[in-house]
């Protein structure tokens, strides 16, 4: 390869200097290049066998050897029942390897049955119930099983050759009987087995020897359900329903909830709730609710109906915001208890409190916590309008609950702090707070009496 090279370059050399020597002055005699050495390129594929051309040129069937120039190459393979296939690959210097992927051979298939609804298989795998499309099936004898209640199995053969399409169809043959359903009301809807199969009166057919169960729903009336038990094949069995009528049911929800709902001016409860056996007609829904305007309205209730009435009602009045210091501080408002404000320290305020939906006019708060003064106060909601009453802060009552003796002082009297390593830390007074050393400590109790040893 280097003495090519050398040649090459030697060539080239020649080729500047030639026309100086020979050719008229000013006159250049132009040499094309050589063509590029062509290079061994090994083409298989999958499948075996494909027709190959590269770059327009019928080169035979994978796998083969050819020799290409390097560079780009567009190959065009075929293969029976697969459409031909373009690839762009790229050759170097070096000898190379191309393998192609050709898509499968594949048949589209339409698997009919009658009855239609059988359960199928193919080569034992399920693939759904007639009629179904398979739209890529592979070549060759397939073997399609067809399964239906009230009906012998079927197996079919089929050769399938590709690009197809083809049709398999099977025609089961009955081992059942009928069964001839009708109701009181008529137009009631008819399953079977589970399987939907018209209104009434009706005629059935496809029953198994072993039975059926026949199931009856028709609006207004409640489920009616029988079982034929064992029947002969080739016979007629004949079932007739009374379907008892369901009575009226309005369900009635509202926003916000616990709204008072009064059915042609007889109280019947508070959201959300249920109404049952009202008459068949129309009725009047009144909601009512403290702090909001009431809604009225008419609606038609028909046999078996269930509707669902919502009220949507409107605020008169306003709410209540505020937060405290401390939290857990429990709100009232009209002697009515609303809750505690929440919050993580003592030392903090609280998250804000909100007490919702409120009657316009004059209100009374009360805040209150053990162990803190409570506090009360009067506001006013306006409609639609709230109160903010802002930061409020209890003041904790004072109200010593341990005593520490010691051999120092005699017994000291306060609300318990901490007990630290050395040191027991009593409040003695508001904001005050002693710390007693545990060495001079004799005894320690709660003020009600309970005692209990220092830790040491």
């Amino acid at each position: 390869m280097k003495a090519f090279r050398n040649r090459v370059r030697v060539f080239a050399a020649s080729a500047l200097v030639a026309p100086f020597l020979s050719a008229p002055q000013g006159v250049f005699a132009a040499r094309p290049a050589p063509a590029p050495p062509l290079v061994p390129a090994i083409v298989s594929s999958s499948p075996d066998g494909a027709s190959l051309s590269v770059d327009g040129v019928s080169r035979g069937t994978t796998p083969l050897q050819i020799r290409l120039a390097p560079g780009r190459h567009v190959a065009r393979l075929e293969a029976a029942g697969v459409a031909p296939t373009f690839v762009a690959f790229t050759t170097g210097e070096a000898p190379s390897e191309a393998f192609f992927e050709l898509p499968r051979p594949a048949v589209s298939v339409l698997v009919e049955s009658d009855p239609p609804g059988a359960a199928i298989t193919l080569d034992g795998a399920s693939v759904g119930t007639s009629p179904v499309l398979l739209p890529a099936v592979e070549p060759g004898r397939r073997e399609f099983s067809f399964s239906l209640p009230g009906y012998k199995p079927q197996r079919i053969e089929a050769a399938l050759a590709a690009p197809g399409p083809a049709k398999v169809t099977a025609d089961l043959a009955p081992t059942t009987a009928t069964v001839f359903v009708d109701s009181d009301p008529r137009g009631a809807a008819v399953s079977v087995n589970g399987s939907p199969r018209g209104v009434t009166p009706l005629e059935v057919p496809g029953i198994p020897e072993s039975g059926a169960v026949v199931e009856l729903s028709s609006p207004g009336h409640a489920p009616w359900r029988a079982e034929t038990g064992p029947l002969p094949s080739g016979s007629l069995y004949r079932m007739e329903a009374s379907l008892e009528p369901l009575p009226c049911v309005v369900r009635v929800v509202s926003l916000p909830s616990d709204a008072r709902i009064y059915v042609d001016e007889v109280f019947a409860g508070r959201t959300p709730l249920s109404v049952t056996n009202p008459v068949v007609g129309p009725h009047t829904l009144r909601a009512e609710r403290d702090g909001h305007e009431t809604v009225a309205r008419t609606v038609e209730l028909g046999r078996g109906s269930n509707p669902t009435q919502e009220f949507r009602l409107r605020p008169t009045g306003g709410d209540l915001r505020l937060s405290t210091t401390p939290p857990g501080v429990s709100v009232s408002v009209d002697g009515h208890v609303f809750g505690k404000t929440a919050g993580l320290d003592d030392a903090t305020a609280s998250d804000v409190f909100v007490v919702s939906n409120l009657a316009a006019g004059v209100h009374s708060v009360r805040l209150s916590r053990p162990g803190w003064e409570p506090k009360t106060a009067e506001f006013e909601i306006g409609e639609g309008r709230p109160a903010d009453l802002g930061a409020v802060t209890l003041i904790r009552k004072f109200i010593p609950d341990y005593l520490i003796e010691t051999r120092t002082t005699g017994i000291v009297r306060g609300r318990f702090v901490e007990n630290t390593a050395d040191a027991i830390r009593i409040e003695t007074a508001p904001g005050i707070v002693r710390s007693v050393p545990k060495s001079h400590v004799v005894r320690v109790a709660n003020i009600e009496g309970a005692r209990s040893e220092p830790d040491r």
